[in-house]
């Protein structure tokens, strides 16, 4: 195994989380919340540190807002 993968095998928040959007595409606030990932930003900036790059955007109007986690294919 190289450096980049003993280091996300460690961290479980982001090993669930990078696990989650390869097979899934999209995870969203309730889905995190079910892993018990409660600090879905902070996870984010570890994967990057391993280099994954995960981005968000927010779907819904103001009053019923969602936040959805997607990764880019990796080529």
């Amino acid at each position: 195994m190289s450096k980049n993968t003993n280091g996300i095998m460690a961290d479980s928040d982001v090993r669930k989380l990078v696990s989650f959007l390869k097979n899934n595409e999209q995870l969203t606030d309730l889905e995190a919340h079910i892993m018990c990932i409660f600090s879905v930003d902070n996870a984010i900036k570890r994967a990057s540190k391993y280099g994954y790059k995960i981005e968000k955007k927010h779907i819904g109007a103001l009053w019923n807002r969602s936040t959805v986690y997607y990764m880019k294919k990796q080529k």
